[in-house]
């Protein structure tokens, strides 16, 4: 098991995603530092830059940006250079990621459509999604909440046709943050309310660079609202099954 083998850097790799994904996130960096090094020694360019994708990202999460940047225009590099559609999609979409949270908008939106453009030539529907998502979530970033309604839905047809319910989590938790950018605080604290439950369903957690956008947007709603209310619709939200949440996000989306 100790061996420097690519059976070693796969199991570390898929060890580190999950660590990202959980919120793990010095246990997940400590897993893919390893799994990157092996890679390299191996000389399999491909596995690296898949790596340092999710690495930079690890790196975001625990507010380190210089090596953020370091390791994701690395992955960005290694993609363009490999000719690798899937990969080069990718790490745009995880760069993009950081200008987002540093603010730098302008920057992140074409990245974003550029990974989009990708995934939709390869036929990646899930990825198409995540690329769906964070358009909407630069639109929330700029107050334009008009734009953000129809990419999530784009985003809801693809999480319904390919089964992702972390997808339709993510739906409803950008929901929340288009519904109180439009001061409907009540549906805000309903959708926020149905997405932290089907987050605790499947035990996964919200990207932190979208955390850092919907959390202040679900704590405004939450003050826009009588105390017994916000904990009224919330508690409401929590309650829908996922099929309930994703109808209920429709119907509403398609209203705006």
């Amino acid at each position: 098991a100790q061996a420097r083998s690519i059976h070693r850097c796969r199991a570390l790799q898929t060890a580190g995603q999950a660590g990202f994904m959980t919120g793990r996130f010095a246990e997940a960096q400590a897993h893919l530092e390893e799994a990157l090094a092996i890679a390299q020694e191996l000389g399999d360019a491909g596995r690296a830059a898949s790596v340092l994708q999710t690495l930079g990202m690890t790196c975001v999460a625990q507010g380190d940006r210089a090596a953020a940047h370091r390791f994701l225009q690395q992955a960005l590099a290694l993609a363009q250079e490999r000719g690798d559609q899937r990969e080069h999609a990718a790490a745009l979409n995880a760069l993009a990621q950081l200008h987002r949270i540093e603010g730098t908008l302008d920057t992140a939106q074409p990245l974003y459509e550029q990974a989009l453009a990708l995934t939709r030539d390869l036929g990646d529907h899930e990825n198409t999604a995540v690329a769906l998502l964070n358009l909407a979530l630069v639109s929330i970033g700029r107050g334009a909440p008009a734009p953000a309604a129809g990419l999530l839905l784009q985003a809801l047809d693809i999480a319904e046709a390919i089964g992702s319910q972390l997808t339709g989590a993510n739906v409803l938790a950008i929901s929340a943050g288009v519904a109180a950018l439009r001061a409907d605080a009540a549906r805000a604290a309903w959708f926020h309310g149905a997405a932290q439950a089907q987050l605790k369903r499947t035990g996964l957690h919200l990207d932190p660079v979208d955390e850092a956008v919907l959390l202040p947007l679900a704590a405004q709603a939450r003050e826009a609202l009588a105390p017994q209310d916000a904990s009224a619709e919330e508690a409401a939200g929590r309650a829908a099954s996922y099929l309930e949440a994703m109808a209920a996000a429709r119907a509403w989306l398609l209203s705006r």
